[in-house]
């Protein structure tokens, strides 16, 4: 049984300084069907203020918030290379908006995940894809940590804008929220009650992948990866297999990068 959950957050009466969450979010995504989505915040934590950007520094310290920047993983697919695909972010940077890829490993990362439909998914990904290449605005990320931030206009973003923005898009935030006024603390409180996962869920799904992998290879299954990149279990026996000493699987052991 899916469970979902609809929530208002308390906001300020000034209309520029509306966020709201307005969502049905899944808490349960693995559970989802056919239909189902997901999309994964991913906040930065400050590991000290000498080695961050100055603005991001200020930004952390206006907001008391370990959080200097935020980026926004849609759907949960991977390459070749396990890493985090369709990451929406931009930095202040002559890149700007960008879609691209992460490791998932960072320790100084922390991962939100939120169910949603795959419609509410695909239209996310077709308006971060319209938002390529977007300048940075280091005045909109000023504004947004004082009383006067500015109305989002789409021409221009800074991290919690452009995250919010996608958000709002895809169902995900109130209509009547000013993207603007985001903030990496602001979302992280938000949606922080209500994630699905509240850990990294690419890592957690390299665990259970491995989980099975070794599940498997002591039934004496195989578990083949084809040419399409998908993995199909084998219905022949890959020979007698001894459980360890120990008796328990091995852990797994990631190094950040």
């Amino acid at each position: 049984m899916i469970t979902q959950t609809r929530v208002y957050a308390n906001v300020s009466e000034s209309s520029n300084r509306v966020i709201r969450m307005n969502t049905n979010i899944n808490r349960y995504p693995w559970r989802m069907n056919d239909t189902g989505g997901s999309c994964t915040l991913i906040f930065h934590r400050v590991q000290s203020f000498n080695t961050e950007h100055i603005v991001n520094s200020i930004a952390a310290f206006a907001t008391r918030s370990n959080f200097a920047h935020v980026e926004l993983a849609i759907g949960t697919d991977s390459n070749q290379t396990n890493q985090i695909t369709n990451v929406c972010r931009i930095f202040n940077d002559h890149v700007g908006a960008e879609l691209t890829q992460r490791t998932g490993r960072n320790p100084s990362f922390v991962y939100l995940q939120l169910g949603c439909s795959r419609a509410q998914e695909q239209q996310m990904l077709r308006f971060a894809q319209s938002t390529i290449g977007r300048p940075f605005s280091t005045t909109a990320m000023i504004r947004s940590i004082t009383s006067c931030p500015r109305k989002s206009t789409g021409q221009s973003y800074f991290c919690a804008e452009l995250v919010a923005s996608v958000l709002k898009e895809g169902g995900l935030m109130d209509k009547s929220s000013n993207p603007g006024s985001a903030t990496p603390e602001s979302l992280y409180r938000l949606y922080s009650k209500h994630a699905a996962v509240t850990g990294n869920p690419f890592t957690l799904r390299c665990i259970a992948e491995q989980a099975q992998q070794e599940h498997l290879e002591m039934m004496g299954l195989g578990l083949t990866t084809h040419t399409d990149g998908i993995s199909r279990l084998s219905l022949h026996r890959t020979g007698p297999v001894k459980a360890s000493k120990s008796g328990r699987f091995q852990s797994l052991r990631l190094n950040p990068v």
